[in-house]
């Protein structure tokens, strides 16, 4: 199959081996020709030759599968990862902390996209799915080709390093009208916060306080500095009628809360 027309996963990984394994294998049951898959990994990482040795298990080949990264933050990896693996039609993370629970879940995705694009005339959608957390309240970060092409970036540079990510997606989403829930798929989120995971290393770096902070006034500042001109060009894209006023009262309603978390 084109890769014009498959998704490419991106799952990167930081002091977790064991929860890679299970990601990969997850991937490796439930994937079909619609999909590619790409890891990334920490130079700095302790455990990098144990995550290393998980990946080479499932037989991917390091020079094909594997971008090792210095510790430069989620989001600019995943950027960068996005940047030189270009061509897909669409893009969608998954978290070592993920479990894929839904065969042919690519398929039924990039089906989704399709069927979508035949009854409204464009591509630029940000699908989700059940993560057995939050369901359909919050996406995950998903970019079509055709979005990132407006966006021009999978994650806006001089913004958070890990938090809010999904926020952002969101935000977009539900002011643009291009959220499209996928209730068939389940991709089990194995948090702490559903009792699925012990509060390990990685967790507390990315969800300690300072953390919050930082990535919450990146957040914000985003939300006043850019919001409503990317707003503006993807309801232009899809010809969609467009409200500055409307973007703007969004905003007030979440920035506060994201500055106080």
């Amino acid at each position: 199959m084109n890769k014009s027309k498959k998704l490419l996963v991106i799952l990167p990984s930081y002091g977790r081996a064991k929860k890679l394994n299970d990601a990969i294998a997850s991937y490796k049951e439930n994937h079909s020709e619609y999909s590619d898959i790409m890891f990334g990994l920490v130079s700095l990482d302790k455990d990098l030759q144990q995550s290393i040795n998980v990946i080479k298990s499932f037989d991917y080949n390091l020079d094909d599968y594997l971008w090792l990264y210095g510790d430069n933050g989620f989001c600019r990896t995943v950027n960068c990862m996005v940047e030189d693996n270009p061509g897909y039609g669409a893009y969608m993370i998954l978290n070592d902390d993920q479990v894929i629970q839904t065969k042919d879940f690519d398929k039924i995705i990039m089906t989704k996209i399709d069927e979508l694009a035949e009854k409204y005339g464009h591509r630029i959608w940000i699908p989700h799915w059940n993560d057995t957390v939050q369901g359909e309240t919050l996406c995950q970060s998903f970019a079509t080709k055709e979005f990132l092409e407006i966006f021009k970036t999978y994650y806006p540079d001089k913004c958070m390093r890990h938090l809010y990510s999904d926020n952002l997606y969101h935000f977009i989403g539900d002011a643009c009208g291009i959220l499209h829930y996928i209730p068939e798929v389940t991709i089990e989120h194995r948090h702490f916060v559903n009792k699925k995971a012990e509060i390990d290393d990685t967790y507390k770096q990315t969800n300690s306080k300072e953390r919050y902070e930082q990535d919450g006034k990146a957040f914000a500042e985003w939300l006043n500095r850019d919001a409503v001109s990317v707003c503006r060009a993807i309801c232009e894209a899809i010809k969609k009628p467009f409200s500055e006023d409307d973007i703007k009262d969004r905003i007030k309603k979440i920035i506060k809360p994201v500055e106080n978390k």
